[in-house]
């Protein structure tokens, strides 16, 4: 059983898999900026095809919600459509200051604490900061499906108040749009 956490963008992106544990199984760091955005959108389709394709495929991905606004907004809402498509009804949708405030504590941490907390925490790291989001990503799922399930297909995670602060407010949110893992 893993779960699957995605950062997107077309200037770095980030995808982690966790097993049931929260152990990192697979990283995977896109080569996104040196690629013209079509050619981004085309690879992060082709990978996230392959992850799901898998016969263990993720029971859960949560991906962070993008940005729409600024340079390259359209190219980013098509990227992000599209591999949510792929990722089906299991996928919940994280806004960056729920990403940061499951990791820290604070909905406004910079990157330099994330990882701090994260690697504390988790005793997990690495050089990209879109690879540690998507490794909290991936936790977020695996908690939520632990959540949602009520843990007894593997260990739950041990949660804080804020991080099930999070994942209420996530649960909620899916609520109000008609959906539920």
């Amino acid at each position: 059983m893993n779960f699957l956490g995605l950062d997107l963008s077309l200037t770095g992106s980030g995808i982690v898999e966790v097993d049931a544990l929260g152990m990192a199984t697979q990283v995977v760091r896109p080569d996104v900026p040196r690629r013209p955005p079509w050619a981004a959108y085309k690879e992060m389709r082709m990978l996230v095809g392959k992850l799901v394709q898998k016969p263990d495929r993720p029971m859960t991905a949560a991906i962070e919600s993008p940005l729409l606004r600024g340079n390259g907004a359209l190219e980013r809402a098509g990227m992000w459509g599209a591999v949510v498509s792929l990722l089906g009804n299991c996928t919940v949708v994280v806004a960056p200051a729920q990403l940061k405030k499951f990791a820290t504590g604070d909905h406004v941490a910079k990157k330099d604490k994330v990882r701090l907390a994260v690697y504390k925490r988790w005793g997990f790291e690495d050089e990209s900061n879109d690879v540690v989001d998507a490794f909290v990503l991936a936790q977020i799922a695996r908690s939520f499906f632990s959540l949602v399930r009520g843990g007894t297909m593997f260990p739950s995670p041990v949660l804080t108040q804020f991080q099930l602060e999070v994942l209420e407010k996530i649960r909620a949110t899916m609520r109000r749009y008609g959906e539920e893992l």
